[in-house]
């Protein structure tokens, strides 16, 4: 029996202002006045972080290569277990057999398979006052703030934080009950906010997103989007970690530090629309999810 991802009820939240300072909790980084500084990748340097092998997955389909960027910070336990999952090739020759457009694309092994037990949710970590938290500065309707941390989309009130089902996450599924997932993963394919804080979410996309995209897609209708039979869901080749391949092959990915003014000149080109083409400027807005965080494939 394949564990399936539960479908949690839509829902929305009335957000209210914040009732304690968040300040005094964690550093939020002010937003600065935009500068000219390059995003180009010349500019790499102080305010750019490197990926360690370890944390990079390799997922390898007949599309092409899925890159994965592990976040150990947010849930230790489930990136430890899929790391040893991975290197115990459990996902080599597995489908992504439930695949629902603009849903989630979802894969993994036989539930059954008892020597990968379940894990207790890590569904949000205590904010800490080391936290170096872009804030992105208007309304969001799923969290009281939200921002990125380490190139993280994340949100966060005065006591904790958690990563955001944006597009391109990763995270665990699970049954009904919260402690029942550690084998099975989903991708997202677009914005589940509604699915935050209850899930794990450990992960996000780096390079291949347009071959996660590309899976062969099931009915969301029958059986909640698992692909039927004769069909097939599409196949992990091989899922590796970066850091078991040979030292010459190993992608050498560095993120934009998202602490930097770099980074909210990213934010704040999408935000100030001043282009002649507005004759109605939009408000100066941006919603987390639409925000991409610079990563770069760095040469040998």
């Amino acid at each position: 029996m394949i564990k399936h991802l539960l479908l949690i009820s839509s829902f929305c939240i009335s957000l209210s202002a914040c009732a304690q300072d968040t300040d005094n909790q964690a550093k939020i980084i002010p937003k600065p006045t935009p500068t000219p500084l390059s995003l180009e990748s010349g500019m790499k340097g102080e305010n750019w972080r490197k990926i360690e092998p370890e944390n990079i997955v390799v997922i390898t389909t007949k599309y092409g290569d899925i890159l994965i960027e592990l976040n150990p910070e947010f849930a230790p336990g489930h990136v430890a277990r899929f790391q040893d999952m991975v290197k115990a090739r459990a996902y080599n020759g597995k489908e992504f057999y439930r695949v629902i457009d603009g849903f989630v694309a979802q894969g993994g092994i036989d539930a059954e398979d008892k020597k990968w037990p379940p894990l207790e949710i890590e569904h949000e970590q205590p904010l800490l006052e080391a936290d170096q938290i872009q804030l992105l500065d208007n309304d969001d309707l799923f969290a009281e703030k939200v921002g990125f941390l380490n190139g993280f989309p994340v949100g966060f009130d005065a006591e904790k934080k958690w990563l955001l089902h944006c597009p391109g996450m990763l995270a665990m599924a699970r049954d009904s009950d919260p402690n029942t997932g550690g084998t099975d993963f989903y991708i997202t394919l677009d914005a589940q906010r509604y699915l935050d804080r209850n899930m794990t979410v450990f992960g996000r996309v780096i390079s291949g997103m347009q071959y996660v995209q590309k899976l062969q897609r099931g009915d969301k209708n029958i059986e909640g989007g698992v692909i039927q039979s004769p069909n097939k869901g599409d196949e992990m080749i091989s899922v590796k970690l970066a850091s078991e391949l040979p030292e010459n092959q190993q992608p050498n990915y560095e993120v934009m530090r998202t602490e930097t003014a770099g980074f909210m000149n990213s934010i704040n080109s999408k935000r100030v629309r001043s282009d002649p083409f507005f004759f109605n400027t939009p408000p100066q807005v941006v919603d987390v999810c639409d925000v991409e965080v610079p990563t770069e494939l760095v040469d040998f």
